[in-house]
Order: C-alpha cells, then sequence, then structure tokens
C-alpha cells in the first residue's frame, strides 16, 4: 500500500510537525477506554498507513502506549528511527526519550487529588512552567515547546519573559 505524503508545518524551534496526527484518547472514561494491546495495534496500523503525528496525554492514559507502539514499529521495521514519528504530549508518562512538541494543555493547575471531573485549582505561573519547559528543550527532553487553550491576555503574559517564544 502507497502512503499519502502529508503537509507539514514549521514550528517557531525550526522542527517540522505533519500537520494531520492521530489522536489517542480512546474513550469518555477509563471503563470505555480501548485495551492496551488493542490500541497498541491501532497505532501500528496509524503508521502502517502513513501517520506520523500521534497526540497524547498523561489524562488519556495513553503516553506510554505510544512509546510501546514506536518501538514495536522501529523493531518491525515499519520506521527507521524514532526520528520519523512526531509525538505532541502535556506530561513526562511518555515511554520515549524524548517527545517533539511538549504543551501546556490548559492555563491551570489542579491538586493531585482533583480530577478533570472534580477539579480543586490553585495558583498557577505560566513563567514558571514555561521556563521549566525552556529546560526541557536544552536537555533535550523536547524538541518544540507551546500552549493551546490560552486566552490572549494569559498569552500576552507569557511572551514578556520567554526566551523561546510561542
Amino acid at each position: 500500500m502507497d502512503t499519502v505524503q502529508v503537509p507539514e508545518v514549521e514550528l517557531n524551534s525550526g522542527h517540522k510537525m505533519p500537520a494531520i496526527g492521530f489522536g489517542t484518547r480512546t474513550g469518555a472514561s477509563a471503563a470505555s477506554a480501548v485495551p492496551a494491546e488493542q490500541l497498541v495495534q491501532l497505532l501500528i496500523g496509524a503508521i502502517v498507513a502513513g501517520y506520523r503525528h500521534f497526540d497524547t496525554a498523561a489524562i488519556h492514559g495513553t503516553e506510554k502506549i505510544v512509546g510501546r507502539a514506536a518501538d514495536e514499529a522501529l523493531g518491525g521495521g515499519l520506521i527507521k528511527s524514532r526520528g520519523e514519528l512526531f509525538v505532541t504530549s502535556k506530561l513526562w508518562k511518555w515511554g520515549l526519550e524524548y517527545v517533539d512538541l511538549y504543551l501546556i494543555h490548559w492555563p491551570i493547575r489542579m491538586s493531585k487529588n482533583s480530577s478533570i471531573h472534580n477539579a480543586e485549582m490553585m495558583n498557577f505561573d505560566v513563567r514558571e512552567t514555561w521556563a521549566a519547559m525552556e529546560e526541557c528543550c536544552r536537555l533535550g527532553l523536547a524538541k518544540s515547546i507551546g500552549i493551546s487553550n490560552f486566552s490572549s491576555a494569559k498569552i500576552a503574559k507569557l511572551l514578556e519573559g520567554a526566551p523561546i517564544p510561542l
């Protein structure tokens, strides 16, 4: 089967991101989630079909699964290197040596005992968080960093002191 060449966009870091990605949220709750082994096989099928951009998040419980699928695709010769895949994530449970795009998904902070459905909000220092993400870039843990779901006021505040611009 021939694969389709997916258009790419260039990020502020100079890295290129496939414009079409494969989301890994599998259900509205853990009870409706796709079993891990089945999801690994779905992701490998997506790689065979030509997908190279995968979006994952700790809240979906799919970060390590994307890492397993990447390892299996590499071991099976479907890709020649990890660099052929582009992984977007929001937290640290990747199962990968680096992530391509590391996002602050929402400009909020919740206590450890909260969930998205029962959130206890806490103070959120966006500049401190951004500085830590910049350090991830310097350490090679993330190739690019970014944000989503921010208001223009929060973006302006972040840009005031960000050595790595949005």
